[in-house]
């Protein structure tokens, strides 16, 4: 019997120790369970993160082609418009160039006017104090005298 109880014993101590194996195994599975769930619990808030990113950037590429297409779109019309300008610029220099030659035209025969008027009414005078003169050399050398000194210093004015 002896042999019994210690066949027994080891059965019970094997049976003790298998059961403490058992149970540290059922904690490490219990433990790796938890941790499983805590990695699904992740791994479905990284998915979620990641398609919440994913629509975000579609937006973002979304307003990024409308921009540029806007961009082009202005950029066409400011190209227009700077074409407008140019064409504008060129037809005012023209206008431009065209008013100054009329004035500067317009003006030369207002000097041409003028200075022909002066001309002419010093001419004028200057017959006049011919005939007079000539009246006076008629009437007496004084008047000849005068006259000469008159015509010449008509003479002076005019130069």
């Amino acid at each position: 019997m002896e042999q019994f109880d210690i066949i027994v014993d080891r059965i019970n101590s094997i049976e003790k120790k298998e059961n403490e194996d058992i149970k540290e195994i059922n904690e490490k599975i219990s433990k790796m369970d938890i941790e499983l769930q805590k990695n699904n619990l992740l791994t479905q808030q990284n998915i979620e993160t990641s398609k919440e990113l994913s629509n975000t950037m579609s937006t973002i590429k979304d307003t990024m082609i409308t921009m540029t297409e806007s961009i082009k779109h202005s950029n066409k019309v400011s190209e227009n418009l700077s074409n407008n300008v140019d064409k504008l610029t060129t037809q005012i220099k023209s206008v431009d160039e065209k008013f100054e030659k009329k004035f500067n035209e317009t003006n030369d025969k207002i000097k041409l006017i003028d200075d022909k008027g002066k001309i002419d009414i010093v001419e004028v005078q200057k017959d006049n104090i011919k005939q007079e003169l000539t009246k006076g050399f008629v009437f007496g050398g004084i008047g000849l005298g005068i006259g000469a000194f008159i015509i010449k210093l008509l003479e002076i004015i005019i130069k």
